[in-house]
């Protein structure tokens, strides 16, 4: 905290696909957030994050769920505006995690 007073700040952690092998993606994802409050003024404090399998994932145009192989930028930014950032490469096939709901019938049933 580099301001006079006691102060909270919210540190986002997001995934940017930079080439993977789909044709669309988002160009950048939250996939994690914290929150530290009450931060003393000249005061530091680290924070970490864990990044599983399951952090990472690409809707297909299908709507499944998939781990995509490729290239991503990791990037971990306050509400102040500084971003420190990390280059990430996924490698092996294209594994679906979540399957898209089969689509319900919609025929009635007397």
């Amino acid at each position: 905290n580099l301001g006079p007073l006691v102060g909270d700040e919210v540190v986002m952690a997001y995934f940017h696909p930079k080439k993977v092998g789909l044709t669309m993606y988002p160009t950048k994802s939250l996939f994690d957030f914290q929150r530290v409050k009450n931060l003393q003024p000249a005061a530091r404090i680290t924070i970490s994050f864990t990044i599983t399998e399951n952090s990472i994932l690409l809707a297909t145009p299908g709507g499944d769920l998939v781990r995509a192989p490729g290239d991503y930028v990791l990037t971990f930014e306050n509400g102040a505006g500084e971003i420190l950032s990390k280059d990430l490469t996924i490698h092996g096939e294209q594994v679906v995690v979540e399957p898209f709901p089969g689509k319900v019938s919609s025929e009635i049933f007397v």
